[in-house]
């Protein structure tokens, strides 16, 4: 019941953030400005829902140790301090990179830098009591720390790069701290459990005013400090693990996010432009050209990474070690296989999968009757109605 409470609580403070928030954008420095490139959006939009999450999401993991201070391990309340300093690391380059702007090489030593001072708490209130790790010298555990820094960084900048279209950074988002929430419930991890549900609250408030046609953006801010603390939790989940090969399970949890990823890193390289150069050729953009807008491109990605969020859990929960295995192969396999047919299309230069538009002269037609037009086969002839134009507000 407290617990329902305090969630409660943090959603509604979230709501009333991110409500206020939204006038920060009045100020040009908060604005996020379309370019007809790859910021789609049609007006000029408040980058500040980031700000909104990150404080609401304060606010509520405060109360929830406060409040359930008894139930939480000497261990994670060693962690805190570490963890804190390390997040707040995040935050504020979200901040900067939202208002000034950060090229990839700052914001990579940034992560790099919060990573590294957050696996030294790590190391000091957990590995080194862990009997899986203590009885292992350096030379084992600093491969295992390499992992975690690669780890935290791409979960901060996958989530970053699924920011492209309204809703979906922060359902995906939701959706992963949900099944890690489930996690910690299953393993007693009572510290992380106190991290996601506040944090699943905050998000929670932010969407309401970030559904299409969305009044704000999560930024840089929001998504690189969800995308951490997405990074960290699931690290310590793997520590509390009974097999390291449940730990293989959590990566499915960002499933969605990192195929986007390497995905991303797949086409840019293909077309020789630089891996970290901004585009909007993303899997979210490619289903928004398909549906002719964000609604289905959101639901399609979001059932798709509750179906691996689902297989996660039941792989958590499964001693079978052919089993586990098996079904991993499936999954990686059937990555393959869409790799490949994305490949394929690549060289084909379908302008499905490689798309420069200029909004300001696209017409777009409503979701429902674009799926219309595909099964009957309907010509503009048929319908006057679907002349009328409808701009989405994607972005990247």
């Amino acid at each position: 019941m407290v617990y329902a409470l305090v969630f409660l609580l943090t959603f509604l403070l979230s709501l009333m953030l991110t409500n206020g928030s939204i006038k920060l954008g009045r100020v040009q420095i908060f604005r996020d400005n379309p370019d007809d490139i790859r910021k789609l959006h049609k007006n000029p939009t408040p980058n500040t829902g980031g700000i909104a999450i990150g404080l609401s999401f304060a606010m509520g993991a405060t109360v929830m140790f406060a409040t359930f201070a008894d139930i939480i391990s000497s261990a994670f309340f060693g962690l805190l301090p570490f963890l804190i300093i390390s997040a707040s690391i995040i935050f504020i380059t979200g901040i900067y990179d939202d208002t000034e702007g950060l090229t990839s090489g700052p914001k990579f030593a940034t992560q790099i830098l919060a990573g590294i001072i957050f696996l030294i708490g790590l190391d000091i209130h957990f590995v080194s009591q862990h009997i899986a790790f203590s009885e292992y010298s350096y030379v084992v555990r600093i491969p295992f720390y390499l992992i975690c820094i690669l780890w935290i960084t791409a979960c901060s900048n996958t989530v970053n790069l699924v920011d492209g279209i309204d809703g979906l950074a922060g359902t995906l988002s939701i959706v992963a701290l949900l099944g890690i929430s489930l996690i910690a419930m299953d393993w007693v991890v009572n510290g992380v459990l106190l991290l996601s549900l506040p944090l699943i609250a905050a998000v929670g408030g932010f969407l309401v005013f970030n559904r299409p046609p969305a009044k704000l953006f999560m930024g840089d801010t929001g998504s690189l400090f969800i995308g951490f603390m997405i990074g960290i939790m699931t690290i310590i989940l793997a520590i509390y693990a009974r097999h390291w090969m449940y730990s293989l399970a959590l990566v499915l949890f960002m499933g969605i996010p990192l195929m986007d990823t390497v995905f991303s890193i797949i086409r840019r390289l293909k077309l020789s432009i630089n891996p970290f150069e901004s585009d909007n050729n993303h899997i979210h953009h490619i289903l928004q050209r398909y549906f002719r807008g964000p609604g289905l491109a959101v639901l399609t990605l979001s059932t798709s990474a509750m179906l691996l969020a689902v297989i996660a859990i039941l792989l958590t929960n499964t001693d079978n070690v052919p089993l586990f295995f098996g079904v991993y192969g499936v999954l990686f396999f059937l990555f393959v296989i869409i790799a490949v047919v994305y490949w394929a299309k690549l060289d084909k230069k379908s302008s499905l999968f490689l798309y420069q538009p200029d909004i300001s002269e696209t017409d777009e037609i409503s979701e429902p009757r674009h799926i219309l037009r595909s099964v009957f086969r309907l010509t503009d002839e048929d319908d006057d109605s679907d002349k009328k134009i409808k701009k989405t507000g994607s972005r990247d």
